[in-house]
């Protein structure tokens, strides 16, 4: 999917992620970066995230697969094109990096996220949200919905994943309530322009994330400090 669509902007909204800038701010506050700090977005699109780190006075460089979506977000900040699973950035220097609802896109999810604590400075945080799902309560239509744009895992799993890359998970939040706004939005905005197939689907998704069955989160983890000899 091309996010930097206009349709799909129109559909998804600015940030293309569940609780949009809102949520993205959240997470800032947790990691609790002072002035300066260098923060790597991996996956960045059209650099929306780069944009308010930079406000908040972080150095950010952005990485994104997609040519397009490089060229935009570059007018914004520093951004590269690369590949998450080979990220373009520099050994253990970056003290924070996140990723937006994008680790569950990934075709080598475990392989990212060594990248990710590869460019990770001793001591610094990675901050994820994603796509969470219960497969085991979902409905088989939200299932095959969700699966054909990511390969949604439960919080145990993101979480035994991220701790095998080498990482400590210090926080996760249920962000449901952002899920549910954004399924919401998605099935009033296909309704009103008449796909009414797709707009069904929505509505499913909202209804399995009021169940519990479908969410999303946010996970906040920690690279070991450097030993002392």
């Amino acid at each position: 999917m091309d996010y930097t669509h206009s349709a799909v902007r129109w559909l998804l909204g600015a940030t293309a992620h569940p609780g949009g800038e809102a949520l993205t701010r959240h997470l800032l506050g947790r990691l609790r970066l002072p002035t300066g700090s260098l923060v790597a977005d991996v996956a960045c699109g059209d650099g929306a995230t780069l944009d308010l780190f930079a406000r908040a006075g972080l150095l950010a460089v952005g990485v994104d697969v997609e040519p397009r979506a490089v060229a935009k977000a570059g007018r914004l900040a520093a951004a590269v094109l690369g590949d998450a699973h080979h990220l373009p950035l520099a050994s253990g220097v970056y003290d924070a990096v996140v990723c937006e609802c994008a680790v569950s896109t990934f075709a080598d999810p475990a392989q990212a996220l060594a990248e990710m604590v590869r460019v990770l400075r001793p001591g610094g945080q990675l901050a994820m949200t994603d796509v969470v799902l219960r497969r085991d309560l979902a409905p088989a239509e939200v299932t095959a919905a969700v699966d054909r744009l990511t390969s949604a895992r439960t919080m145990p799993d993101y979480a035994a994943l991220v701790t095998a890359a080498g990482l400590r998970v210090v926080r996760t939040e249920d962000r449901s309530v952002d899920a549910l706004a954004l399924t919401r939005r998605l099935a009033r905005r296909l309704t009103a322009v008449g796909a009414r197939g797709t707009a069904a689907t929505a509505r499913a998704c909202a209804r399995a994330v009021e169940s519990g069955a479908l969410s999303y989160a946010l996970l906040v983890a920690e690279k070991p400090a450097a030993r002392l000899r």
